[in-house]
């Protein structure tokens, strides 16, 4: 989606040879301004999500993510309540705000560092930047801000701390990427679950593929 984001703009479309689901194509958002008409100003025009046939297959059409219509709506409705109630509201923002100051404070160091010339010069991710005396680092953004939203998941939904943001400081000390360690494990476990099933969704049988 990014590389069609990148090369045909905020909006694009492409055919679904194998009319998964019914469509005929598929279209996407990019821009903050279309996300937000379709999924908060005009929500209510935009009832049906995109299902593929084996999901609801595997789903049987039940649950949050394998429903459509009313089905889909009563239930959202019925799992509502946590997200409407202000101390729990407040017990969650609590959390993001905690560990989102704890990665600007780890990012913050780490271009301090950076800038005194006490940095790792490259390893799990800092790296000199070319223009002089400037105070920064360079690190994949994607995967750090992956690693806090793990973070923030674990312990709204789970009461369980995965502990990424501290993985984000060890990172930038060059001292991350042992993929024995549990943090790692976990990052990988997310990613590799996701693209799994993106080769399920986008591909009906991903078993005769070349």
């Amino acid at each position: 989606m990014l590389r069609f984001s990148d090369k045909y703009g905020p909006v694009c479309r492409f055919a679904n040879p194998a009319s998964l689901n019914g469509a005929t194509s598929w279209l996407f958002l990019n821009s903050p301004e279309n996300v937000q008409h379709v999924c908060s100003s005009n929500v209510r025009n935009y009832g049906r999500r995109y299902l593929p046939d084996i999901y609801a297959y595997v789903t049987h059409g039940k649950g949050i993510l394998g429903s459509q219509d009313e089905y889909n709506a009563r239930h959202r409705r019925l799992c509502s309540g946590p997200f409407r109630n202000r101390a729990q509201l407040q017990r969650f923002s609590s959390v993001v705000v905690q560990r989102s100051l704890q990665m600007a404070d780890i990012m913050t160091a780490a271009a301090e560092d950076q800038a005194a010339g006490n940095g790792s010069g490259g390893g799990g991710g800092a790296a000199e930047l070319p223009s002089s005396g400037a105070a920064g680092f360079v690190t994949d953004v994607a995967t750090q801000t992956q690693r806090l939203t793990l973070d923030i998941v674990g312990l709204v939904a789970f009461s369980h701390d995965f502990k990424q943001v501290e993985q984000v400081r060890r990172d930038l000390r060059g001292a991350a990427g042992d993929s024995t360690q549990l943090t790692d494990r976990v990052l990988w476990a997310v990613n590799t679950f996701g693209e799994v099933l993106a080769q399920v969704f986008i591909t009906p049988l991903p078993v005769l593929k070349p």
